[in-house]
């Protein structure tokens, strides 16, 4: 009985736990796809005028939400 009870519990706590992983990974993926189209759109805007330090010294684009947000020209 008593391990009926832990196996159902882990479950129903796994269950929540995947639940909230989800949306986080949701969420993060719709940011993602936010400063990546404002990247795009302000860079094609000014070509090789864009300076994506100055915009996230600006706080537009907020770098401790986006750390490893970077601009590659090649």
């Amino acid at each position: 009985m008593e391990r009926d009870a832990a196996t159902h519990a882990s479950m129903a706590s796994a269950a929540i736990l995947s639940s909230v992983l989800e949306q986080h990974t949701i969420k993060a993926i719709h940011q993602v796809d936010q400063i990546t189209r404002f990247v795009k759109y302000e860079f094609e805007k000014t070509p090789g005028q864009f300076n994506l330090a100055s915009t996230v010294e600006k706080g537009v684009v907020h770098a401790e939400r986006h750390p490893r947000a970077g601009l590659v020209d090649r």
